[in-house]
Formats: structure tokens, sequence, C-alpha cells
């Protein structure tokens, strides 16, 4: 019987060396028999996180399935991710932020599906996030439900062939945010299309806030993230009406909620009244919808 072939798991770390053994363990104890770990260290020499995560990975030093590599100086995750995929030899990669983990089946049911295909050159999986599971939306191009935050497909949950990852380019390092989604618009605008395994195989962690944007700059990078895919916005809409009311009044209602969350009631209101004027039935019930959910889950929680 031919081996297992071989799976990348690429970490990317920065602040967060506290948190990193949890998703080291985690891709370490796979069912999956035949893994690689990279571990890539983006935070700047001579820091004390620079210091914490070296002594986190003295633990790992005896493994020959983790690798350990430091950046000279940080670049930010799209780069980091960029590393460990040039540096890692398995022809599958999985992505793993250091403040999440994986289920000890994630790699083994995505290799499957994805090996026993022959369609896709990717696949995602479910999610556990703030205590709610989430499941794939489907298969396919789902670019739309990236641009409109409708459904992400997270970090995370992400599998991909390595010669696609790099024949698309890798991430996009021009994002300080967005990555995930900006690295999924690149891979469906070269043609591909992505399977879902049905299954919630990863958990998020939403306790450490140390990277959540400013308001302010969560909405240039808003503004920069749509600007950017601008052409990918365009020809979807000629396939179907109404998209970019769809893309936009979803993303401008995160950015107004962002500016609510900081007090920022003025910078909110701006928000409300450039959107109302451009969409207003379709802005006014996404926030009907986004408030409605929230009820919901405070009835629920309560119960």
């Amino acid at each position: 019987m031919d081996p297992k072939p071989l799976i990348s798991v690429i970490i990317t770390t920065y602040k967060r060396a506290d948190m990193l053994p949890r998703a080291l363990d985690s891709a370490l104890s796979q069912t999956w028999p035949n893994v690689e770990i990279v571990v890539v260290d983006d935070n700047d020499p001579g820091t004390a996180f620079r210091s914490a995560t070296e002594r986190i990975m003295e633990a790992y030093g005896n493994d020959p399935r983790v690798r350990y590599i430091r950046h000279p100086h940080n670049r930010n995750g799209a780069a980091a991710r960029n590393t460990g995929i040039a540096e890692s030899r398995g022809e599958l990669v999985s992505f793993l932020d250091d403040d999440d983990w994986y289920y000890p089946a994630k790699l083994e049911r995505q290799a499957e599906y994805l090996l026993g295909s022959g369609e896709f050159d990717a696949v995602s999986c479910g999610w556990r996030r703030g205590g709610r599971d989430w499941l794939p939306a489907g298969e396919g191009d789902r670019s739309l439900d990236i641009l409109s935050g409708r459904n992400y497909i997270y970090t995370d949950v992400i599998m991909m062939k390595r010669t696609v990852a790099l024949e698309i380019g890798g991430w996009d390092e021009r994002f300080r945010r967005n990555q995930d989604s900006a690295f999924m618009l690149r891979f469906f605008s070269r043609g591909h299309r992505i399977g879902a395994v049905m299954e919630v195989l990863c958990g998020c962690d939403v306790a450490d806030r140390i990277n959540v944007l400013p308001a302010a700059e969560f909405h240039r990078e808003c503004d920069f993230f749509l600007s950017a895919h601008e052409d990918i916005i365009v020809k979807l809409a000629e396939a179907e009406p109404h998209v970019r009311e769809i893309i936009w009044s979803r993303r401008y209602r995160g950015v107004m909620i962002q500016y609510l969350k900081e007090h920022r009631i003025c910078d909110a209101a701006g928000v409300y009244m450039e959107m109302t004027a451009r969409m207003p039935a379709r802005f006014n019930r996404d926030l009907l919808a986004y408030a409605s959910g929230k009820l919901l889950d405070r009835i629920q929680k309560d119960n």
C-alpha cells in the first residue's frame, strides 16, 4: 500500500506564545499519520514576544515533525503563510492560526475527501466559534459568500494542494486584514473550486483580541478590500442582479457595528446615512437581520 501523502500544517504566530502550544499539540495529535508542522515566527527579533516563542519552541526541538522558522522582522500573517508554503514539503498544505486548534480527525477527513474527489483543488470544513458551530455554505466558487461576508472561509478550515497554492501566488501580502478572504478570492479567480467536509473539525478562540483593528482602520481596510476586488464584483454583477448592494450592505454593516462597539456614534451615523442613501431598503433589512440574530442568540443563552 502506498504511504499516505505528507500534509504540511503551517502555523503562523505573532504575540501569542501562550496559546501556541495548544495549536501545535492539536496538529501533532492528528489521526493522519504523515504530517509536518511548519511554525513561522513573525515576531520582531529582540522582543519579549520572540523570546517567549523561542522558549515554547524549545520543547518541540527534538520532534522531527516540527520545523521552526523565524522571520528577520515582522512582515504580517500573509507573508508568514507564504514563508510556510515555500518551506513546506507536503503534497497538501493546511493552515492554522496560533490561537486556534484542530480536532483530531481534521486532516484525515479533509485529505481523504480532497484526494478522493478529483474535482477540487482545496477543501473546507466546519468550525466552532464563540460556542456555536458553523458549516460551509457549499462547494464550488464561493466568491459572493466571501465578498459579502455571508459565509467566510477562515484560515483554519483551508486545506489546499501545495502546487495550487504556489500557482495562484500564495497569500496577498498587501492585506493586513481579510487575508484569508483575499487568498480564497485569488484561488477562485484562477478558476479553481473548493469542496466541503460538512463536519466541525476545528475550533476558533475568540478570547484574545490583541490583533483586532480599531474601527477607523477596520473601515479603511474594508474600503481597500472592496476596491482591490472590484473586477470580481463587476463579473459577479453581470450574472446576478443587485450583487453590489448585497456586498456593500453587509460589509459596511460590519463597519457601522465596529464604530458602535467603540461608542463612536457620529462615525456610525455617517456610515448609516451613506448606506441608506445608496440602498435604504437593503441596508435597513440587513441591520434588522443582525439585530434579530443577536436577540435570538441572547434568548437561547438565557434558556
